[in-house]
């Protein structure tokens, strides 16, 4: 049986987790890579033993050996290439966010239905222990009724992580700041176990940094349950901290910070608190990259395909996510409350 041929589009700070992940799948091969800058194409492909190179991804996709991409492009770029991609009968991971606008987001979802192929987007944090642990407790109910959720984002970016890439920073080329790159994840992780978000109300400002969009943001979220919700995310404090998710219901609470449970209360299971101590401690720097999940998602990608399933994270359930980061923005531009429509 022919190994699934992979390629991927971009070759830049995610690549790596991408290309090594796919690497190690007996049941597929590293085919191609493209990246515009030369250099960056020429040495992944031979760090990773991928067959060939391109400074034009329509090349890579053109090939009748490869069977599925990897897009990890610049935020503005992911509609375009997925869609092309599409159009060329190649299954589609996109990295997050799906698109920096409902319509081309919708575009995407609409022409890998109508070409047949799949569409997933990385929703990598979902496939953290931690995160999986967390969700079984919310589908046995152990929370009871959701009473709050709080996601937290702390992190440091300093001028230059803008200057380097100049899409950075720009609405019409990232699509936002801290809330859609640096919180994005946490925010996806508190609509997956609090549900479907009625409204929001929210703040943001740019402070630090010499860029269009938000470097802190606030918000406040009803869920269509009734639980309430806070988002915060900053990118400016001098060194980051941990990525917080707090859920909080009637008959349990738990904390995870980064793959961490570092708080575990179910009255039912008293001494379960005990075991399931965080391993951070006071003084230590945690890790803030992008932690060890990618791999997961993407080895469950190549098993959608190969078994005909649809991706758990499809294109409709990451837009869901887009959704609520849109109505912060909406929200804290208009300084009134808006209702999302699904």
């Amino acid at each position: 049986m022919r190994k699934l041929g992979y390629g991927i589009i971009g070759c830049g700070r995610v690549f790596p987790l991408h290309a090594q992940a796919v690497k190690e799948l007996p049941e597929v091969e590293l085919v191609a890579v493209a990246d515009v800058i030369e250099e960056r194409a020429r040495k992944g492909a031979k760090r990773f033993g991928a067959k060939a190179w391109y400074t034009d991804y329509r090349a890579l996709l053109e090939r009748k050996d490869v069977d599925l991409v990897s897009i990890c492009l610049p935020h503005h770029l992911h509609s375009r290439a997925t869609i092309d991609a599409a159009r060329r009968k190649k299954h589609i991971l996109c990295e997050k966010p799906i698109a920096i606008d409902e319509e081309e987001a919708k575009e995407m979802i609409e022409e890998c239905r109508r070409q047949n192929v799949k569409l997933a987007v990385i929703s990598q944090n979902r496939y953290n222990d931690a995160s999986q642990k967390l969700y079984k407790a919310y589908q046995e109910n152990r929370f009871g009724r959701l009473v709050l959720g709080c996601a937290d984002v702390k992190n440091h970016k300093d001028q230059s992580y803008y200057d380097h890439d100049e899409w950075r920073g720009r609405w019409k080329t990232e699509g936002g700041g801290t809330l859609t790159t640096q919180a994005y994840h946490i925010i996806d992780l508190l609509r997956w176990i609090m549900g479907p978000v009625k409204s929001v109300s929210a703040h943001m400002a740019t402070l630090t940094h010499n860029i269009e969009v938000e470097d802190a943001a606030t918000a406040t979220l009803e869920f269509e349950s009734g639980a309430l919700g806070v988002v915060s995310s900053t990118n400016s404090v001098p060194i980051g901290f941990s990525t917080r998710l707090e859920i909080h219901g009637e008959k349990g609470s738990a904390i995870i910070q980064d793959n961490h449970i570092v708080y575990w209360n179910f009255p039912d299971v008293p001494e379960e608190g005990k075991i399931l101590g965080g391993d951070l401690q006071i003084g230590s720097i945690p890790n803030r990259g992008y932690g060890k999940s990618h791999p997961r998602q993407i080895k469950e990608f190549v098993e959608d395909v190969l078994e005909d399933r649809e991706p758990r994270v499809d294109g409709e359930e990451a837009l869901k996510t887009s959704w609520i980061i849109w109505a912060i923005y909406k929200s804290a531009k208009s300084g009134k409350k808006v209702y999302l429509k699904y």
